[in-house]
């Protein structure tokens, strides 16, 4: 495999942000803050990742965050025998050159000194086949956390929970209420879970979550069910009800036997849902959901994908005139706004993009989140 660090050498920073899991992520600005420059370049331990090329289908896919997930000896800190100098790991950050000069936006969702277990998002400029980046770490100089996070989630995200804490890593939406969730094993770190009969996450209202697929947008996650939730419409996200839009699982017959659903309201009081076909979604596994759809096209169909695949959409309900507005409702996460849509089992990492998503995107980001330590090879220290 050739490597060409080039290639994500694109319009590109950093700027030192808050701590792992902090509730205000932030940091708008990309500029390098020299307060906290690498004192050693030159002594302190940097490696080489080689994306692969295979791996990567079309491109250059601007702005993308590429999951970076370790576990390795070399990450613990030196009080567990690797080589990271801090126990908290400010001292890991990502470049796309080798001397660390061109840094790399990232967000650290879990980094534990113990084990060496680093999961990490980093924003690659210009994701294409042959790219790489480094890896950095062990320098003692560095006692404030390398993080940009909301940098990370800037390339048309409106909202990301990585669903190990109530909290939205683009910094958009800020004010969360829930009932009856839980902790449990995440799909790439921690998730939460849904009870299928109670739970619920109210995500409120944010100008930057309303309306978010006028002129195209993109609603996604993981999810892992033990069965299809109240009623067998166990909801993912749900923004308006009747009048807003859903994006959900269904096992009602005649309707959709185990499908993944969207739907929204319209004109006229009028429904346009959409359903995938049938046992296109199983339970008790890990399954990944995204459904496009741009409300001002004419075709005025969704593209519906499970595990990064575009799956046919039948339509059940046509809508009458365009789609309704949603700015006024509230974006509620495993169940909609009566309560009783209740998701049952685990939701992972959920997002909501004001840009629809292309095939090529969501088979590529499919593929590094299901298998991250296939998607590329690291080096030795160099």
């Amino acid at each position: 495999m050739r490597w060409l660090a080039l290639s994500i050498l694109g319009a590109c920073g950093f700027a030192p942000s808050l701590s792992p899991h902090d509730a205000s992520p932030g940091g708008a600005d990309d500029a390098h803050d020299a307060r906290d420059a690498p004192s050693s370049q030159m002594t302190a331990p940097v490696r080489r990742i080689d994306l692969d090329d295979a791996k990567i289908t079309g491109g250059p896919h601007a702005d993308f965050p590429l999951l970076v997930s370790i576990s390795a000896t070399w990450l613990r800190d030196t009080g567990h025998g690797g080589d990271v100098a801090r126990a908290d790991g400010f001292d890991i950050y990502f470049s796309a050159d080798q001397a660390g000069a061109v840094r790399l936006a990232h967000e650290v969702e879990l980094y534990a000194s113990d084990t060496g277990t680093l999961t990490a998002w980093v924003k690659i400029p210009s994701l294409v086949p042959e790219s790489v980046l480094y890896v950095h770490y062990g320098d003692p100089a560095i006692t404030t956390s390398q993080q940009n996070i909301t940098q990370v989630w800037s390339g048309g995200y409106a909202f990301v929970m990585h669903l190990e804490a109530e909290a939205d890593a683009t910094g958009a939406t800020t004010t969360f209420s829930s009932s009856n969730v839980g902790a449990g094993a995440g799909k790439l770190d921690r998730a939460m879970t849904f009870d299928g009969s109670s739970s619920s996450i109210d995500a409120g209202s944010a100008t930057a979550t309303d309306d978010i697929f006028a002129g195209g947008g993109t609603a996604e996650g993981w999810f892992h069910a033990n069965s299809y939730g109240e009623a067998a419409f166990g909801r993912l996200f749900d923004k308006g009800q009747d009048n807003g839009w859903g994006l959900y699982i269904s096992n009602v017959g005649g309707v959709g036997t185990q499908t993944l659903a969207f739907r929204h309201g319209a004109a006229s009081s009028s429904i346009g849902s959409w359903f995938t076909p049938s046992q296109s979604v199983t339970l008790n596994a890990w399954h990944h959901a995204a459904v496009v759809y741009d409300q001002d096209a004419a075709a005025n169909l969704p593209t519906m994908y499970v595990d990064g695949v575009a799956l046919s959409a039948n339509q059940i309900d046509n809508p009458t005139g365009p789609m309704d507005s949603d700015a006024a409702a509230n974006l509620t996460v495993g169940n909609r706004t009566s309560l009783d849509r209740t998701f049952d089992g685990l939701l992972d990492e959920l997002r909501l993009s004001s840009v629809s998503r292309s095939a090529d995107w969501i088979a590529t980001q499919y593929r590094n989140q299901n298998d991250p330590t296939a998607f590329y090879t690291i080096s030795a220290p160099l």
